[in-house]
């Protein structure tokens, strides 16, 4: 799991180790939020510079059944002040990754975003029928919607000529313990919060951990399809 010790990646490290019986071998530069998982058997973590540690990132993907790359920038403020880096780590960086995965023919499980649908005008939107719109070129916040797009549709095209197990999940605005700086922040959609996603999944806030806590279910049949993309926001009922 590359980026483990981020706000996604720390809280599936946890539920992880106490639902199942899967060892994880953790990978992130900043480890701070799972430092407390290390006395547990089953985790190991290696504190590294994704940039950097290509080799090391190769050995994982080999020895690993199933690979996790949520390694990426999720800061507005950073898609208009570090562009090229946005574009370098959330696209070239992760393209590293899921070609290993293509090489070792591991699965891959990847965070996609809501961001992708940009200014999509539709009130419901379809994993596999609603347009990707964004603005103009000189308008650097697109750089991020524009590079998780791209990983999305390489990572399907790695499945159609290539076999690649994989699935795309799209969190739309996650909130809870463990973001940035201990703060709450709400993602969502540039056309703003009134999008939905398919199936009447209408609330607009998916609560982690605390709170109001909810989840979407995944058939197990259809977890295991080739490929699979889900757009991931709760039910209104409990």
């Amino acid at each position: 799991m590359l980026g483990a010790g981020g706000f996604i990646g720390s809280h599936l490290v946890q539920k992880v180790l106490e639902t199942s019986d899967y060892e994880i071998s953790a990978f992130d530069i900043n480890t701070s939020r799972i430092e407390k998982f290390k006395g547990n058997k089953r985790f190991t973590c290696f504190q590294g510079d994704i940039f950097k540690e290509t080799d090391y990132i190769r050995e994982q993907v080999a020895a690993c059944d199933v690979v996790l790359p949520f390694a990426g920038v999720a800061m507005p403020a950073f898609y208009l002040t570090k562009p090229l880096w946005t574009f370098e780590l959330d696209f070239e960086q992760n393209l590293k990754v899921v070609r290993m995965c293509q090489k070792y023919k591991k699965r891959v499980i990847f965070p996609s975003t809501s961001e992708v649908y940009g200014l999509a005008n539709e009130n419901t939107l379809l994993e596999d029928e609603s347009p990707l719109v964004t603005g103009p070129v000189g308008k650097m916040r697109w750089i991020y919607s524009c590079s998780k797009q791209m990983i999305d549709r390489v990572i399907t095209a790695y499945n159609v000529e290539k076999g690649l197990q994989y699935t795309l999940f799209r969190p739309f605005n996650w909130i809870g313990p463990r973001t940035f700086n201990h703060t709450v922040h709400i993602r969502h959609t540039s056309q703003g919060r009134n999008k939905t996603c398919r199936r009447r999944l209408t609330a607009k806030e998916f609560y982690v951990d605390r709170g109001r806590y909810r989840r979407i279910n995944v058939n197990p049949e259809e977890s295991q399809r080739a490929g699979r993309l889900e757009n991931l926001q709760h039910r209104q009922s409990q």
